[in-house]
């Protein structure tokens, strides 16, 4: 059973198999995607960003840096669908076939 969070947008569109093998949802893809970030060796810090986390530390040091991290997250972004793709397009892949 799922546990429904404050300041979350609860949404079943993701649940597969209607639940029967337990319930997915759009935040363990970010989970998922944060994970995969780290094992390519892309900062803590950057992943931060790239979930669009409120960042530790002072509000005066928050108020101070605005370096947007533009380029580090693009890198980021790219790393991981390089990724998604080498996993997609390896020989071992089996599609899965929707039932009507």
């Amino acid at each position: 059973m799922r546990i429904f969070l404050r300041h979350r947008r609860n949404n079943d569109s993701l649940v597969l198999a209607d639940g029967k093998n337990s319930e997915w949802t759009p935040h363990d893809l970010r989970r998922t995607a944060s994970t995969m970030r780290q094992a390519l060796r892309v900062s803590p810090d950057v992943i931060d960003r790239c979930q669009n986390h409120v960042l530790p530390g002072s509000k005066v040091r928050r108020h101070y840096l605005h370096h947007d991290y533009a380029e580090e997250k693009c890198e980021a972004w790219q790393r991981l669908g390089q990724r998604i793709d080498a996993i997609l397009t390896a020989n071992n892949v089996v599609p899965l076939q929707r039932t009507a």
